[in-house]
């Protein structure tokens, strides 16, 4: 009877073998969205720099006084709601 660590190296080393595929036969890529989800222009009327996470996609925006960043169209109501941003 083997030990229970024989039996860890055992599915490590199955694991591992599966990770690296069949020598020769190239992997599937993973399937990339050609459609990009819709826009919208914000603009951030606070004075200094601030970084949002937007509250539908959970996206990080960064934000200089003044300036228009594009953002997803899901977050930008919640954003222009704060009364900090401006839609353009």
């Amino acid at each position: 009877m083997g030990c229970c660590g024989q039996g860890r190296a055992a599915l490590r080393a199955a694991g591992s073998a599966a990770a690296r595929g069949t020598p020769g036969v190239p992997r599937a890529a993973a399937p990339v969205s050609a459609v990009r989800p819709p826009t919208a222009l914000v603009r951030y009327v606070g004075g200094k720099r601030v970084r949002v996470r937007g509250s539908v996609t959970g996206r990080l925006y960064d934000f200089t006084g003044g300036a228009r960043t594009t953002v997803e169209s899901s977050d930008a109501p919640a954003l222009v709601r704060t009364g900090l941003f401006v839609r353009d």
